[in-house]
């Protein structure tokens, strides 16, 4: 009796597994993001800075993307990407309260990497950029992150964002728990199923779970 492959595949708890595909589905989002961007363009005026700046983030994520995939870099790299064309959006539709719905959208994209580094890292970026923008336009500079600055506005949108990044690095943290216990459950299956034959003998394997 092939007990492993009873069990299946465990290459939906493998972390580099994991991370590959949420780089792919992170970077179709963040190629989306820029084509919005573009679209806005078309509508707000200043198309040429939305082209330039879809081209310059796409080129950068997808180089990433062909050259670490499934590493840390990687799910950094496009975290950060993704919330740039956010960034972008809002510059081109001259900080519309509505566009900062993608902010919210975005964090809870990243909830695909099942690790609480990247979600920590999106929202960074997108706090960072808020009270930089905000003060910026204050000061005069043709920069958007909503209609007029109001810094007591960006740090209400900066309490959502806290909030919300806060329950969902406690989700990442148990959805990885979860994605060790099944690479660490499948380790044990297929020491029992060692040579077709069953096998009790647990030595070796490293455990730090509740599946050991």
């Amino acid at each position: 009796m092939n007990i492993t492959a009873l069990m299946g595949s465990n290459s939906s708890s493998d972390p580099v597994a994991i991370g590959r595909t949420a780089d792919r589905l992170i970077l179709a989002a963040t190629a989306l993001g820029c084509a919005v961007a573009v679209y806005l363009g078309t509508l707000y005026g200043g198309l040429s800075l939305a082209m330039g700046g879809a081209a310059a983030i796409l080129l950068i994520a997808g180089g990433i993307y062909m050259a670490a995939s499934g590493s840390l870099l990687s799910s950094l790299a496009l975290s950060t990407s993704l919330m740039l064309t956010v960034a972008l959006q809002l510059q081109i539709g001259r900080g519309t309260l509505e566009l900062h719905f993608g902010v919210f959208v975005s964090l809870a994209l990243l909830l695909l990497y099942r690790d609480w580094r990247p979600i920590l890292c999106g929202a960074l970026v997108i706090a960072v950029h808020h009270v930089l923008v905000d003060r910026l336009q204050a000061a005069g500079f043709p920069v958007f992150c909503t209609p007029e600055a109001d810094f007591l506005k960006v740090a209400l949108h900066a309490g959502y964002v806290v909030v919300q990044t806060g329950f969902e690095l406690w989700i990442a943290l148990t959805m990885r728990s979860g994605a060790r216990q099944g690479i660490e459950l499948s380790a044990m299956v297929e020491r029992m199923d060692a040579d077709g034959r069953i096998s009790l003998d647990m030595s070796g394997i490293e455990v730090s779970s509740q599946a050991g």
